[in-house]
């Protein structure tokens, strides 16, 4: 995959998961929606930004979300 086609897939994924939150599902929904394993989640916590983005309510209600995998 070439580096426009992975930022395209990257703004695709923002766009949807922008949409989904508009239509009131909740970040655990939109984890399961994406298949986020617990191990997926350790790295994005340990090698990207994204827990930049995240408050603290946020990144423990991904842990409840992902508890029972």
């Amino acid at each position: 995959m070439d580096k426009e086609t992975s930022l395209l897939d990257m703004a695709d994924a923002q766009i949807l998961g922008f949409v989904s939150h508009r239509n009131g599902d909740s970040l655990a929904d939109l984890v399961t929606a994406m298949g986020l394993t617990p191990q997926e989640w350790e790295i994005l916590k340990t090698d990207y930004t994204t827990t930049a983005y995240l408050s603290e309510a946020d990144m423990l209600e991904i842990d409840a979300a992902l508890q029972d995998r």
